[in-house]
């Protein structure tokens, strides 16, 4: 089951990241881990080869048996030079179905808070 939903997750991301225009090439990837170790996976765009410029964190949110609830996409801000929040994948199971919801913010909304 957890294969199962691995996958899912995967597949959803990358349907995600196609719709939204995100081409995965020229990037460098690298996952810290958290104290409650759960692993944050960072996305690094490669400008000229050599050097890392943020882009994407992923945060993760796990249910009581070890399955993801939801991921979190948070994309990275140039002008104020933090991670913002832009989409999540909230996930639900079932004996046998996994369920996802699509849930996208408003960034006008989130910056007048």
């Amino acid at each position: 089951m957890k294969a199962l939903v691995v996958s899912v997750v995967f597949a959803l991301t990358s349907v995600v990241n196609a719709v939204s225009g995100n081409n995965l090439e020229g990037f460098a990837y690298n996952t810290e881990e958290q104290e409650n170790g759960v692993e944050t996976p960072m996305v690094y765009k490669v400008k000229k080869g050599k050097y890392l410029e943020r882009h994407l964190q992923y945060n993760y949110t796990y249910d009581k048996k070890g399955c993801v609830s939801a991921k979190e996409i948070l994309k990275w801000n140039q002008n104020n030079s933090r991670f913002e929040k832009q989409y999540c994948l909230n996930f639900s199971y079932t004996d046998n179905e996994v369920n996802v919801e699509y849930v996208a913010w408003n960034s006008t909304l989130l910056a007048n808070k």
